[in-house]
This record gives structure tokens, sequence and C-alpha cells, in this order.
């Protein structure tokens, strides 16, 4: 099982790693790699049994990230519709995370829409200053959201939500 998490002050306060890591601690009892990524009022994390999770860090001067619970289908169709949009090739090796900040990159919001799988994800746009929450179009790969007082918290697991 992974986990994945954004958190966002709305009111522009700095964000505490800490809460971060303690929002990850519920979503299960047993011991998770977890990566975070935290800068300013925002905060994404994941957390997973796979010892290869990362929060992928792309676009112009690394000002998107993005985090990804599940899996993208048909990665020869994306890779190769990515390379149509932004004439770069090599995006096959890239995880699927790292596909979904290219994707963002490519077709902006609309890039949800282009994504086959079971997944859902969080992508922080530093330059926009835009929260992007998306699930598959089953809701197989559930998300979860709740506003507590100025923060904005997401997640996969309603653990991490309650």
């Amino acid at each position: 099982m992974a986990a994945i998490a954004a958190l966002i002050n709305t009111n522009e306060a700095p964000l505490d790693a800490s809460l971060v890591q303690a929002i990850m601690s519920a979503s299960t009892c047993q011991p998770l790699n977890t990566r975070l990524r935290v800068e300013g009022c925002v905060g994404l994390a994941i957390a997973s049994h796979a010892p290869d999770i990362d929060v992928a860090v792309g676009g112009p001067a690394a000002s998107v990230w993005a985090v990804l619970d599940g899996r993208l289908d048909d990665r020869e169709r994306l890779v190769a519709d990515l390379a149509r949009a932004d004439g770069q090739s090599g995006v096959g090796q890239l995880s699927d995370s790292a596909l979904l900040v290219r994707a963002y990159s490519a077709w902006g919001d609309d890039c949800a829409a282009r994504l086959i799988g079971d997944f859902s994800c969080c992508l922080w746009d530093a330059a926009n200053r835009r929260l992007l929450c998306a699930r598959d179009h089953f809701g197989v790969k559930p998300l979860y959201y709740a506003r507590v007082g100025s923060a904005l918290v997401v997640s996969s697991v309603l653990r991490c939500v309650r």
C-alpha cells in the first residue's frame, strides 16, 4: 500500500516538515519508506513499501513537483504524445510521477484527462502557486481532502486527512 499527501497553508504561513511527516505516519501501522518535500507553505509526501519512491521535480527551474499513488498505463502512447507536444524524447525511462510532471508541463490542467491507469496524484506548481490534485476516472485510487482552519490537507488515505 502507498499513500500520498499534500498540505498547504492557504494563509501562506511556513509549513513545518514535521507536520507533513506526522500526517504520513498516520497512513499505516507498518513502517514505510517516506519521501517528502516542503517549501514555504506547501508540502508533498509519499510513503510506500517500494524502495524507489520519489517526489518528482521538473518544469522550468524545478518549480513543479508531484507525488503519485498508483500506476500509469499505456506509457508508450503517453510518451509518444509527450514527444509530439514538447519535442523532447527520452521520457520512456521516467517514473510515473516524473511523467506526470512532464504531462503537466506540456498540457497544464488538462494533463489528468490524458492519463490512463489506477492513480491519485498531487502536483504543486510553485511558479503559478497552484495545487492540482486528481484521481483516475473510476476512483480506483481514492483522494480525500479537508480544510482545517487555514490548512488544506489532501491524501489518498482517509486516516491521513482525519
